[in-house]
């Protein structure tokens, strides 16, 4: 077994309630010990593997559901781990979009079409487009 070492920090009240409350949530439960070591490890393995950090170039993306598909969602995410941890809402919702993409992208250059057109990397993609709310509020809502 790894030799421990032990860390003392005192952090803000509100920081620490919440970080008892989500090292409770885990299932199984972890000491704080447990969570303060996975924590670490998963921001060290990220950096290393190049990973994006708060710091890094990330956008958000924001959307609701309904209710009923949103506890299929966590439903999902609590019978599938990773590596013995929950999948992340993050993770799981980010792979679909990228798995989408990439069918989409394939299907494009199949298609002779080379790159998809349209991309919007130096174009405006300020987060607020007029029509947003009405465009496509059906799509999804079948499951």
């Amino acid at each position: 077994m790894e030799e421990m070492r032990g860390i003392t920090v005192k952090v803000p009240a509100a920081l620490h309630a919440k970080s008892t409350e989500e090292r409770d949530a885990q299932d199984p439960p972890m000491t704080m010990s447990q969570y303060i070591t996975a924590i670490l490890e998963e921001h060290f393995n990220n950096k290393m593997e190049g990973g994006k950090t708060m710091n890094s170039n990330n956008r958000t993306l924001a959307f609701q559901v309904p209710e009923e598909l949103f506890y299929r969602v966590k439903t999902y995410l609590t019978a599938h781990t990773t590596n013995g941890r929950k999948l992340s809402q993050r993770d799981f919702v980010v792979g679909l979009i990228e798995q989408e993409l990439d069918r989409w992208e394939a299907e494009q250059q199949a298609d002779g079409a080379g790159s998809p057109e349209g991309r919007i990397d130096d174009q405006d993609t300020s987060d607020t487009h007029e029509g947003d709310e009405e465009q496509g509020t059906n799509e999804g809502n079948e499951a």
